[in-house]
């Protein structure tokens, strides 16, 4: 369990609740904690995709391979 948790009580559309359970197939909790970290990730990639095609990389793939 992780140690610095916070304790919330949280009204959800049950049929909401229910459809991300099943589609886990985790319990409430879990499936909560699950959905979290996708908001956290999905914003994430956003941020990166707004560089794409901003950022200018020089990077020479040969060159690369030769360090493995």
């Amino acid at each position: 369990m992780v140690s610095d948790v916070k304790k919330v009580t949280m009204y959800l559309p049950r049929e909401l609740l229910e459809r991300a359970i099943d589609s886990t197939g985790k319990g409430i909790t879990e499936t909560v904690r699950d959905a979290l970290a996708e908001i956290i990730a999905s914003n994430a990639s956003a941020k990166i995709a707004q560089y794409r095609g901003k950022v200018q990389m020089t990077i020479d793939i040969d060159e690369l391979r030769e360090d493995r």
